[in-house]
C-alpha cells in the first residue's frame, strides 16, 4: 500500500526554509555514498556508489561496468561524482542488450507539481570518449519519454544545460510514494529503448538516442556526472547545495551499527534489540548486514523491519557468543 511520504513531510523545516528544495534530485552532488559500488555484470542492476543512483547491465551477451563514487574537476574545483567505468566491453547493443547509464528515480510526491510546466536539467559531465550522449526524462512507469542528446569532448568536464519542453499533464506522475519521474544519462543501446524522436514527448519507454556514442567498447572507458539538478522553469539556476543532503537520502537508504554484549551462560538464548531509524522509510526496507564476531559466536541475526524501526534478534549457543558488532544497511528505494 502506497503512502505519501514526501520531502516536505520528512523534513518540513528544510523544505519551508530559504533552501526551498528547488532541486528535485536528491544527492545531486554525489557527496553521500552509504553503499558499496555496484558491479554490473550481465543481468545485474541496482543501487551502488553515491546514494539514489541506479544502474544496470541488461546485456545478455556479456560486458561489465562498475558504478562508484569518484571525482570530477571543473574550473579548478574537485567535485564528488557518480562514475561508471567499463571492466569488460559491452558485447552487443542490439535488441534488449542495454546498459542503463546513470539513473535517478524521483518520488512522485516530490515532482507531481511539475506537471504542466517546463523544466530544466543541468549537470557537470565528463567522459574519456568524445561523442554524443543521451539524456532522457520518463514518467514513473516509463509509459512516456523525452529524449535528447549533448556532445562531450574527451576528458573535459563541462556544464550541460538542457531545457525540457512542458511536462504533459497526463504523465504517470502522481502524488504518492512510487517513482514519478526517471532521469537517465549515458544509456547504451541500438534496439528496444532507442529512438530517433528527439526533443519531444512520445509514448513508450525510450532513453537512448539513435545517434548516441557507444562508450562501452573498451576497458577503462568511463562516464561521470555531478551537480545533477532538475527544477521547474525553462532556465537552469545555480546548483542548490543543501545543508543536510544525508537526511534526504536516509528515507531510501540508511546505515548504522549495533552491538550485542557477551552472555555468561552457555546454551540457546534469544537476545533482541529494537533500533529506531533516523528517518522514516517509504515502506518496510530490506535489511542487509555484516558482522564482526568473537571466536565462540555461531549466531545468526534476524531483522524484522517496519518503516520507522527494526527488531534484530540473535540466538547464542555458547557462553560469550553474543559478543559482536553488526553493521547494517536498510534499503527502501523506489
Amino acid at each position: 500500500m502506497s503512502k505519501t511520504n514526501s520531502i516536505a513531510t520528512l523534513l518540513p523545516d528544510l523544505v519551508n526554509s530559504a533552501w526551498a528544495f528547488r532541486n528535485k534530485i536528491i544527492n545531486g552532488s554525489a557527496a553521500i555514498a552509504q553503499r558499496p559500488s555496484l558491479v554490473a555484470s550481465t543481468g545485474v542492476q541496482g543501487y551502488g556508489g553515491p546514494d539514489r543512483y541506479f544502474s544496470g547491465n541488461l546485456n545478455a551477451a556479456g560486458g561489465q561496468f562498475t558504478q562508484s563514487q569518484g571525482t570530477l574537476t571543473y574550473n579548478g574545483t574537485s567535485h564528488n561524482a557518480v562514475v561508471q567505468t567499463v571492466n569488460t566491453a559491452i558485447a552487443t547493443t542490439t535488441s534488449n542488450n542495454i546498459w542503463l547509464g546513470i539513473q535517478q528515480s524521483i518520488l512522485g510526491a516530490n515532482c507531481y507539481d511539475l506537471l504542466g510546466q517546463a523544466v530544466a536539467i543541468s549537470f557537470l559531465f565528463a567522459a574519456n570518449t568524445a561523442g554524443i550522449y543521451s539524456l532522457a526524462l520518463r514518467d514513473g512507469d516509463g509509459a512516456n519519454s523525452w529524449v535528447t542528446t549533448f556532445f562531450a569532448p574527451a576528458n573535459v568536464t563541462q556544464k550541460i544545460i538542457i531545457p525540457v519542453s512542458v511536462l504533459p499533464a497526463n504523465l504517470n506522475t502522481s502524488n504518492n510514494s512510487f517513482a514519478g519521474l526517471l532521469v537517465n544519462v549515458g544509456g547504451i543501446n541500438t534496439g528496444s529503448v532507442t529512438t530517433s524522436t528527439l526533443g519531444a514527448w512520445q509514448g513508450g519507454s525510450f532513453y537512448v538516442a539513435n545517434t548516441a556514442t557507444n562508450w562501452g567498447t573498451s576497458i577503462g572507458n568511463f562516464i561521470a556526472i555531478t551537480n545533477l539538478q532538475l527544477e521547474a522553469g525553462p532556465a537552469a539556476t545555480t546548483f542548490e547545495n543543501r545543508p543536510n543532503e544525508l537526511a534526504l537520502c536516509q528515507p531510501y537508504c540508511e546505515t548504522g551499527t549495533i552491538q550485542f554484549p557477551g552472555v555468561a551462560t552457555a546454551g540457546a538464548q534469544v537476545l533482541g534489540q529494537t533500533v529506531s531509524f533516523k528517518a522514516t522509510k517509504i515502506s518496510s526496507p530490506t535489511m542487509t548486514y555484516t558482522t564482526t564476531l568473537n571466536t565462540n559466536c555461531s549466531a545468526t541475526l534476524v531483522f524484522s523491519p517496519v518503516s520507522d524501526s527494526f527488531l534484530v534478534t540473535s540466538t547464542s549457543v555458547a557462553a560469550g557468543a553474543m559478543q559482536f558488532n553488526a553493521t547494517w544497511l536498510a534499503s527502501d528505494e523506489l
